[in-house]
């Protein structure tokens, strides 16, 4: 008797101990606590299976928003053979600056996170950062977690209880099916992020992968799961995942291979993908000449580059002083001609790359660019001075 109530105990007390890791950890870091800066009013509308919270005059986004996630709600409950349970609260932040002062979980939020789903209440929390079509893809990409969520866990308080709350997916599974169904199946950065890894030999196996390449390299694996067993084989193995709580175990099952298995079959085909391109392709330095060379300058990125109208400048994103700059360099033989912009130094100007939309426009002699605390547009008047106004 005691044992079956320890065996009926023990997902409830492992759950309880998952959930109070957020809480703990937010007094663990003294004097990291999330600030909030300002207070949002928020207001909503509804669609058949979604609730948008926005704010200020952004209605035309929340609109967009809806009409946005019930399309890829089509595309996903195809793709999983599945229908939603509840309906999914969505969350729009004006900037991911303001995105970064949500309160629907404690962590704090670093530049580069665009948005996330949060298990609990199964909320998807997201910035608008002025593109349309940013906000397309990560509103796709996160609604793909808030359905595998409710297909896994269903009832909060129901799943607790059970069995399949101990099941979690791997990275590579969770974001490489959330990347391969809002990107359609395949995309060119998609394409080149794969293609660099293969060449140059720093592709990891499946059950090893982290950070970024987690997303493009998962993103190839389950485009070659859908493409060698069919495109069922991805719900099938969640499915199964619920019951046996292993990835390898349900792929074993669905497809006949582990997940060690299916990545040395996944490898190779990588390779044939990509070796072949190495006999019909130049390096770069034969058909070009090299601007920037990081092992020279420090930098961990230059990126982004945008043509002055002569053609005769490039604007470009550089850490090469550690701190996210814009600089101004010869397109000729790659001499910096001015730093246009210092970035990060102040609450005003935080400009890192892969938040930014545009993200550096040239217009005449003025550059463009967007900042993350007021996210509204700056350029550097006159390319001579390098003088900073709000345009």
């Amino acid at each position: 008797m005691i044992s079956t109530m320890m065996r009926r105990l023990l997902p409830l007390a492992a759950a309880i101990l998952l959930l109070s890791v957020p809480l703990l950890a937010q007094e663990e870091y003294f004097g990291k606590n999330k600030v909030q800066y300002k207070n949002f009013t928020w207001s909503y509308i509804q669609s058949p299976n979604f609730d948008i919270y926005f704010y200020e005059e952004q209605y035309d986004v929340a609109k967009f928003a809806i009409t946005e996630l019930e399309s890829s709600y089509v595309t996903i409950s195809t793709e999983l053979d599945y229908r939603l349970k509840g309906r999914i609260p969505v969350f729009i932040y004006n900037s991911p600056n303001e995105f970064q002062q949500t309160n629907v979980i404690p962590d704090i939020l670093p530049e580069g996170v665009g948005g996330f789903t949060e298990s609990f209440k199964n909320r998807v929390v997201v910035p608008y950062n002025g593109s349309y079509e940013d906000l397309r893809h990560v509103l796709h990409h996160e609604l793909t977690h808030a359905v595998i969520f409710d297909l896994i866990y269903g009832n909060v308080f129901g799943s607790l209880l059970s069995r399949q709350y101990l099941f979690r997916l791997p990275l590579w599974y969770s974001e490489g099916y959330a990347e391969y169904s809002s990107r359609y199946g395949w995309d060119y950065f998609a394409d080149m992020i794969m293609r660099d890894a293969t060449i140059h030999d720093y592709v990891a196996p499946v059950d090893y992968v982290g950070g970024y390449l987690a997303y493009k390299q998962g993103q190839a694996a389950i485009k070659f799961l859908a493409e060698t067993y069919g495109e069922e084989k991805i719900p099938d193995i969640i499915n199964k995942g619920r019951r046996t709580l292993s990835l390898s175990k349900a792929m074993k099952s669905s497809i006949g291979l582990t997940t060690m298995e299916f990545d040395e079959k996944f490898q190779m085909y990588l390779k044939k993908v990509y070796w072949p391109e190495i006999a019909v392709r130049d390096e770069p330095a034969r058909v070009g000449k090299k601007l920037t060379d990081h092992e020279k300058d420090g930098s961990y990125f230059n990126e982004k580059p945008v043509y002055s109208p002569d053609g005769e400048m490039i604007a470009f994103y550089s850490d090469r002083s550690d701190f996210t700059q814009i600089y101004l360099m010869s397109a000729v033989d790659g001499k910096i001609l001015k730093n246009l912009v210092k970035g990060e130094r102040s609450g005003d100007l935080g400009i890192t790359p892969f938040v930014c939309i545009g993200t550096i426009v040239v217009l005449g002699r003025q550059v463009h660019c967007f900042c993350s605390q007021v996210w509204r547009q700056r350029c550097i008047d006159d390319l001579q001075c390098g003088k900073a106004e709000d345009c």
